[in-house]
């Protein structure tokens, strides 16, 4: 197929029907460049308007592409056969560049939040101070700070004793409380003078709280060393959701063994379920939790304690209306501490708690 010829041809028949290349055009509704393009051999009409441009100069489709009066049927079917050609190229180009765009666009995201946020479990422990319920989330955006909750362990003080607390990143100042109240959250965006900068993240592994109290008139320092444990990071491409969520495959077993045993033991004993972790019977209430410090909590509705009991391990701690730990026993060791201090004779109501929950829980009780 030769464009010089067939330029030449549609050239040859328009000046026989004393057309100009503006009057051709416009029978077309095409513009006069268009023609002079196609009879310069710099271009083919589309498949489109070659019907009416063999109309318009009276002539065969294979007269048009052969160049000359002769026919040639394979010169259409070749033509025919290059414009599919050419069609299908530009359609497979757009193709490819759609997929590279959505890759490009994937990409972007992939960089920009894959592996960008992750949670950790925050917890320690010190000779005289247990720290729990801490939680740190780590993202690209924010960062989020449960600073969790300090106890004292076997009433050693009272929290009245405790003067200040303080949790550091390395050398570096965290945040640092007046009291006891060291439970609180903090959620932050990145920006100057961060609390929770990414210097102090990355030195997660040095973080520890630093405990100042009074005993015996004299100020005392305890620092709890903090240990973390990384519950959650986004680093999956596919994030298929997991049946269960566990930390460590025995102790889950172990503690839900005990808890099932105890939610049985409830059962027998006409506790009545009020819902998923909550079991009544006439004024004692009874919150069930599935981990390693207490299996559960012991609410008297007509009285003013709160009472905190641990079946295994046999103590009881007894907390009043304005939310203050006033009395704790300890069932194996046989000790009371009254406020915070030792003490040997607890008031009648205490012993009286205790022992209805003893009588209660006879049965089921592991020392």
């Amino acid at each position: 197929m030769n464009l010089n010829n067939i330029g030449e041809y549609i050239c040859k028949k328009r000046k026989l029907k004393k057309l100009t290349q503006k009057e051709l055009a416009l029978k077309m509704n095409v513009s006069e460049k268009a023609i002079s393009k196609w009879e310069t051999g710099k271009g083919l009409p589309e498949i489109s308007n070659m019907k009416l441009l063999c109309e318009i100069l009276d002539i065969s489709l294979i007269d048009l592409l052969n160049g000359d009066d002769k026919k040639d049927e394979e010169k259409y079917i070749e033509y025919v056969e290059h414009e599919n050609k050419k069609k299908n190229q530009i359609i497979k180009r757009m193709i490819i560049s759609f997929i590279v765009l959505l890759f490009i666009l994937l990409l972007v995201f992939f960089v920009g939040n894959y592996n960008k946020i992750a949670i950790y479990e925050l917890y320690g422990e010190s000779e005289h101070f247990t720290y729990n319920n801490g939680l740190l989330m780590k993202s690209n955006i924010k960062n989020l700070l449960i600073s969790g909750e300090i106890e004292i362990k076997d009433g050693y003080i009272a929290k009245d004793d405790i003067k200040a607390m303080t949790l550091y990143a390395g050398d570096e100042k965290v945040i640092g409380v007046r009291n006891m109240e060291f439970h609180n959250y903090y959620l932050e965006d990145y920006g100057y003078d961060e609390i929770l900068s990414d210097k102090k993240i990355k030195n997660l592994n040095k973080w520890f709280i630093k405990i100042e109290y009074m005993k015996n008139n004299v100020t005392m320092i305890e620092e709890i060393a903090i240990k973390n444990n990384l519950m959650m990071k986004n680093n999956k491409l596919f994030p298929f959701r997991a049946d269960s969520i566990t930390n460590d495959e025995n102790d889950n077993e172990k503690d839900s063994d005990k808890t099932n045993k105890l939610i049985e033991f409830l059962k027998k004993n006409n506790y009545e379920k009020i819902d998923d972790v909550t079991y009544k019977k006439d004024n004692i209430e009874i919150i069930v939790r599935n981990n390693n410090e207490y299996l559960s909590d012991f609410v008297y509705k007509d009285e003013k304690y709160f009472i905190r009991f641990n079946p295994y391990t046999g103590s009881y701690t007894f907390v009043d209306k304005n939310d203050d730990i006033v009395y704790s026993y300890y069932k194996n060791s046989n000790h009371y501490y009254c406020n915070g201090e030792l003490c040997s004779d607890p008031p009648k109501d205490i012993t009286r708690y205790y022992e209805k929950i003893d009588e209660e829980f006879e049965e089921f009780y592991v020392n």
